[in-house]
């Protein structure tokens, strides 16, 4: 361990003398010590909380990456189908994310998942959030 650094008492001085000067210099040079030592044990303890800590923001990092990835199921009825990839969906109420039914648009993740379908099919789907609205991952025609 470094020894503590000497304080500059100049200025101190300038303002404080005789045996008051003494007394100050003494109290601050034994705080300090005691800081430092603090200050050591504290730096020393803090490379297993800080590694407990990143374990543990990583377990949250986890579980939110799957919370991002949940995939809502659905049913509802297709509307139109736009060429760029947006459905108009009439659906029921969406329990697991708190919706009732109701109209909207819908980008889908892939045209691909659009083939062979046309407006005016019932139809069950899954969303999922992404990039701060929810996109169709899986559709497909109720039989």
């Amino acid at each position: 361990m470094r020894a503590a650094p000497r304080l500059d008492f100049v200025r101190i001085q300038a303002s404080v003398t005789g045996q008051n000067a003494r007394n100050l210099q003494q109290y601050l040079e034994t705080n300090v010590k005691s800081y430092a030592l603090l200050i050591a044990l504290i730096t020393g303890l803090s490379s297993p909380i800080a590694a407990t800590a990143a374990e543990a923001n990583s377990d949250h990092n986890a579980k939110m990456a799957a919370a991002a990835v949940k995939s809502h199921k659905a049913k509802g009825t297709l509307n139109k189908i736009d060429p760029d990839g947006t459905v108009n969906i009439t659906h029921g109420p969406v329990e697991s994310l708190g919706w009732p039914g109701m109209t909207m648009n819908f980008q889908v993740k892939s045209k691909v998942l659009l083939k062979g379908l046309k407006a005016g099919q019932k139809i069950d789907f899954d969303l999922a959030k992404q990039d701060g609205g929810y996109v169709i991952t899986a559709i497909k025609p109720v039989k």
